[in-house]
């Protein structure tokens, strides 16, 4: 007697129940408002819910800071699963749902203007050679800026920053490394002298503004790890500008080289070695663990990765090594 295979698929362990769990999961963004709603028992919608997980091998919603927060696969489902639940009423003799879900062609990447006016066309470029279709929407980044409840909420897809250890709910990939260099004007008077740790700490400098109000800056905070701090004489909001000031005054900007084919390039300015060791700065990829699973995700963050492969392979100061999202 031939054996049937009773393994189940994904498809097989769905039925109309859980769709419902997921619905009313979804729509509530609370486990226990969903069990309230369709009147059972909590631990019967986590259970549900679990199960759900395991069959579409995505974690559906995540724990955001105030309530859970949809995958972007779940977002995918929602029209369907209402549709389902539609054509399932139908059958029951109830009227059916017709709302349905289009597939999202809209990305939207946080970046500052460190990267503006060259990395990010290519960036559009790359992501529109992939998706004809797509539309895409840079956002500048400022410190009054909440990246993180704007990737939570799905406002943006991406992040790309320079800061420490990402918050805990977010994913990110390191994109590449970028030497640490010293930026002032040809002519500047320690150009001529010693430019060694004490002249750099008693130097007039310019700072930025950082990106979370309650933390120093990147290189600030490596020299307070040594017990050092330099004398920072001008603060700016922005990068914008920093270049154009260093060639009127003997101030002095610690930047990523990077920076000078930016902004710096064509001016009457001087890259000097930074007399502190610094370590490389590293810029990464940030995203919210809501979208880690989507395919269409996966895909935005290669092209992304490849984006900032080809614009810094011209330099070869710059050893990107970005790994498979």
């Amino acid at each position: 007697m031939q054996h049937l295979d009773t393994g189940r698929s994904g498809a097989d362990q769905i039925d109309g129940f859980l769709l419902r769990i997921f619905v009313a999961v979804m729509e509530e963004r609370s486990v226990s408002r969903a069990a309230i709603r369709l009147n059972v028992p909590q631990p019967t919608v986590s259970a549900a819910l679990n199960r759900l997980r395991k069959a579409v091998g995505d974690p559906l919603l995540t724990r955001g800071r105030r309530e859970m927060v949809p995958t972007d696969r779940a977002n995918e489902m929602l029209g369907r699963a209402r549709a389902l639940l539609g054509e399932l009423g139908v059958l029951c003799g109830a009227a059916p749902d017709g709302r349905d879900l289009q597939p999202r062609r809209s990305y939207a990447i946080g970046t500052f203007d460190y990267i503006g006016p060259d990395f990010v066309p290519i960036v559009v470029n790359e992501i529109m050679r992939a998706s004809p279709l797509a539309t895409v929407q840079a956002h500048h980044l400022s410190v009054d800026y909440d990246y993180l409840e704007a990737l939570e909420s799905g406002r943006l897809d991406l992040v790309i920053g320079n800061w420490g250890e990402p918050a805990p709910q977010l994913r990110h990939l390191n994109l590449f490394a970028d030497e640490i260099v010293c930026l002032m004007r040809k002519g500047h008077p320690l150009g001529r002298a010693t430019f060694d740790k004490i002249s750099y700490l008693d130097a007039d400098h310019v700072g930025l503004i950082p990106y979370h109000v309650d933390r120093l800056g990147v290189i600030d905070a490596y020299l307070a790890k040594l017990g050092l701090k330099r004398n920072i004489r001008v603060v700016l909001p922005t990068l914008n500008g920093v270049a154009h000031l260093l060639t009127r005054t003997d101030l002095i900007f610690t930047t990523c080289r990077s920076f000078v084919r930016g902004h710096a390039r064509g001016l009457s300015l001087r890259i000097v070695p930074a007399p502190v060791a610094f370590p490389p700065m590293t810029f990464r990829l940030l995203w919210h663990e809501r979208s880690h699973h989507a395919g269409e995700h996966k895909m935005l963050r290669a092209n992304v990765a490849r984006a900032l492969k080809q614009f810094f392979r011209a330099d070869p100061r710059n050893r990107p090594k970005p790994p498979s999202p």
